[in-house]
């Protein structure tokens, strides 16, 4: 999980952890440190300015969730382009701020991701009127039919 709001990461990775996930790794800005061990002492934290431990801990990761609480700087569009060049990086759940990101042109485009891994988006109406240029009242009428012609 990457993240630079130490609460959504809590969020987030709490509710991993009562879906059943086995060993959680988050990476998150230093000063999260203290908030993320003590909400989550289950958790191993990874700063997010160590690379190479970012490298590792994705090479030993079955799926990836990113965005909650992510942000959107200069810093977290490096972050995502080093995670986008990680070969055989497991699956995506890309969310929130990582959707942003995505869709804003300052970090890797959605199309970037899906070389080498399945990627799952989970755009609320507002993301999802973004990644598509459609506005939100036509993807409100009919949700199931633009989700489907979206992801082909």
């Amino acid at each position: 999980m990457f993240t630079f709001s130490g609460w959504a990461a809590v969020l987030s990775a709490r509710g991993s952890l009562r879906g059943g996930l086995g060993q959680l790794r988050i990476v998150s800005d230093k000063s999260n440190r203290t908030i993320i061990q003590s909400a989550v002492p289950e958790a191993i934290f990874v700063s997010s300015d160590d690379y190479e431990e970012i490298k590792y801990a994705v090479s030993k990761s079955d799926a990836l969730a990113i965005g909650p609480g992510l942000g959107c700087s200069s810093q977290v569009g490096c972050l995502l382009e080093m995670l986008c060049e990680c070969g055989g990086s497991p699956p995506v759940l890309l969310d929130a701020d990582g959707l942003n990101m995505a869709t804003a042109g300052t970090g890797p485009r959605i199309k970037d991701w899906t070389f080498e891994r399945n990627v799952l988006l989970t755009p609320h109406l507002g993301e999802m009127a973004r990644l598509s240029s459609l506005s939100p009242e036509f993807i409100g009428s009919d949700r199931l039919v633009v989700t489907k012609e979206f992801a082909e």
